[in-house]
């Protein structure tokens, strides 16, 4: 949501809470209560409530200067329900969003409503993943209900190969292969009888938190007794490392209680189970070996006792995984009825377990990631497995088309027609769909005849770029600067400034920074600079700042190409505006026309469809407080 917000020019911005033991061992209290769990059954009384005013108070201190009068400010969780009505003295508008709920209220649901009642009264409005878990105390209170959404060009998401999968699982033992780690990285744990099985092997996974809701424990016992029996089947318990999810303090003493089952499983099953701790120190690796294991893995299960909304659902839906989980909670929105393609929902869990998961793994080698995973964003857009609805519903909706916003998108380039082969044609698909489309380009070309005078090819390169820019209905921001000698040097960035303030960009395209030619990797670093500059007050240049820097995706050169795209672009509807846009550059020699001819073929012939654009997008999350981890995926 932060990206997304960005991108539109809203200046959002993610604050994590943190507080003593003590306070999140009564928050996880009301967590398992709220969803119907019984959890350790503590009190919930007035001292209870005592330390958590006190902690409440202590996290206003420290939110305060974050938030100004009309600011809007959405609070998550149990955890965050004490900060509403100071936030609200401080002329914020406070919703609060409800993540986890029971089905139906129970005897263990109705305490922790009451105790958090005082406090989430006091909010503006209020969210909720599905109507059951709109608390029943607060039936006054404005509401909606949102469910969440998985970002499929994140690292969680993106596609990877075949020999990605293997390498990452590889690496943390999980599967039998030459890769290890250089050192066992603080919080990995591995609990397993024997070798690793074999990439061929069939593996099941559960991927969740060490928590007693998520029922790992009954995993084990499904596996032993409907699973282990009919197939060659292996089985993979993995979740963070124990300390890695600070407002969860049981997960040490659930992860034991799994690790002896698994040791008082029989011998024979007890060396076809392994448990695996991945370490949180870095998000985005732990994320893809989250994916790789997703990917691999011929069926996901979830079975969960009571969920929230069930993300690892979501995602594998998206990889087209098989999915077996429990019909409970935000995994009903995913799976509404009792089965679907290879999505089967539990409601008797043994009968149910056994007919999906021993069909999917039946002495059969495990699928490959390939086969299985997106093979591009156009061709085949839902499996035969995953009905349409069930693999796009819990996208962003700029993602599936059903946003009615207006963006505006700038593509920077270091030479006249540099955009044109690079984005031409997503750009076009832009301003299909209504958006704004400008143009800088940062040089004036001369270098790029044969012979003249350069002053002449600068000026037909000028020419030919206004004609592309008005086929695509273009803004056009010429900064001119000599062909060849393309530098980040003062003038040329405030000159760039100056056009990106004018403009308002939601989105920038930049050259790649590891592009083969020097005017482009100059182009890129320029962009970058004159993104983030013209958001500062302080630079004047004549021009307003902007609120927030716009989101920024590079341009990959197709020739340079190292990996596959995670996400490919089509422009089945707009390569011939593409090629009109190339041909507008007349004074390009036949060379250069058959180079690009031929560019364009040898991209069909790789991708087997039609022509497509190669981007790659940069996705900052900014943290307050935090090491900012930029993950990189391709669009």
């Amino acid at each position: 949501m932060i990206g997304l917000a960005r991108a539109v020019g809203i200046a959002a911005r993610w604050l994590v809470i943190d507080g003593p033991p003590e306070f999140f061992e009564i928050t996880k209290r009301i967590d398992n209560g709220v969803s119907g769990i019984a959890g350790d059954g503590g009190p919930l009384g007035e001292p209870e409530a005592v330390l958590y005013e006190q902690v409440s108070r202590v996290l206003t201190e420290q939110i305060a200067h974050f938030v100004v009068p009309g600011d809007r400010v959405v609070l998550h969780d149990p955890q965050t329900a004490g900060l509403c009505t100071a936030l609200r003295e401080l002329g914020a508008i406070v919703t609060w969003r409800a993540h986890n709920g029971a089905d139906r209220p129970n005897e263990h649901s109705v305490r922790p409503w009451n105790f958090l009642h005082r406090y989430i009264s006091r909010a503006d409005g209020l969210i909720a993943t599905t109507d059951d878990f709109r608390p029943p105390t607060l039936s006054t209170l404005p509401y909606m209900s949102i469910a969440p959404f998985i970002d499929p060009t994140s690292a969680k998401n993106r596609v990877l190969t075949e020999s990605e999968v293997h390498a990452r699982l590889e690496r943390w033992g999980i599967i039998d292969g030459p890769a290890r780690p250089a050192r066992i990285p603080p919080g990995y744990e591995l609990y397993r009888e024997g070798p690793p099985p074999t990439s061929r092997t069939p593996m099941i996974a559960q991927i969740s938190r060490w928590d007693r809701v998520k029922d790992m424990a009954g995993v084990l016992d499904s596996f032993e007794h409907t699973i282990a029996p009919f197939t060659d089947a292996h089985l993979t318990l993995a979740g963070p490392e124990v300390t890695g999810v600070a407002d969860d303090p049981e997960a040490a003493d659930y992860l034991a209680y799994c690790v002896s089952r698994w040791r008082a499983l029989p011998r024979q099953v007890r060396r076809r189970v392994q448990l695996v701790c991945l370490p949180m120190s870095d998000v985005t690796d732990n994320a893809l070996t989250i994916n790789a294991l997703q990917r691999h893995a011929v069926v996901v299960m979830q079975k969960s006792r009571s969920e929230g909304f069930g993300l690892t659902v979501a995602e594998a839906m998206w990889k087209r995984t098989p999915v077996v989980a429990t019909a409970v909670g935000g995994i009903r929105l995913q799976i509404p009825s009792a089965e679907q393609g290879t999505t089967v929902a539990l409601d008797g869990p043994k009968r149910s377990v056994r007919q999906c998961c021993a069909r999917a793994t039946r002495s059969t080698p495990a699928a490959s990631p390939n086969r299985r995973a997106r093979p591009r964003a156009h061709s085949h857009p839902f499996s035969a497995g995953h009905p349409a609805d069930s693999r796009t519903r819990f996208l962003p909706t700029t993602l599936t088309g059903g946003h009615s916003m207006t963006l505006r998108i700038m593509a920077i380039g270091a030479h006249p027609d540099d955009i044109e082969i690079l984005a031409a044609g997503t750009l076009a698909r832009y301003r299909e769909r209504g958006h704004a489309i400008a143009v800088c380009i940062l040089t004036d070309g001369r270098l790029s005849a044969p012979s003249g005078d350069p002053d002449d090819v600068a000026a037909t390169r000028r020419e030919e770029a206004q004609a592309a820019a008005h086929l695509l209905g273009a803004e056009l921001y010429w900064i001119g600067r000599p062909d060849g000698m393309l530098y980040d040097d003062p003038d040329t960035r405030a000159a760039v400034v100056d056009a990106v303030r004018a403009f308002s960009p939601n989105i920038v395209f930049a050259h790649d920074p590891n592009d083969y030619h020097p005017d482009h990797r100059a182009a890129s670093t320029i962009a970058m600079s004159a993104r983030q500059l013209a958001t500062a007050p302080l630079f004047n240049t004549g021009t307003h700042p902007l609120k927030a820097a716009p989101s920024v995706f590079y341009m990959d050169p197709l020739g340079l190409v190292g990996d596959s795209p995670e996400l490919w672009v089509d422009i089945p509807t707009t390569v011939d505006i593409k090629r009109q846009m190339l041909w507008c550059h007349k004074s390009q020699n036949r060379m250069a026309a058959e180079h690009r001819r031929h560019r364009l073929r040898d991209l069909r012939r790789q991708t087997r469809t039609d022509p497509r654009v190669a981007m790659r997008g940069l996705l900052r999350r900014r943290i307050p407080s935090r090491t900012h981890l930029p993950g990189r995926s391709r669009m």
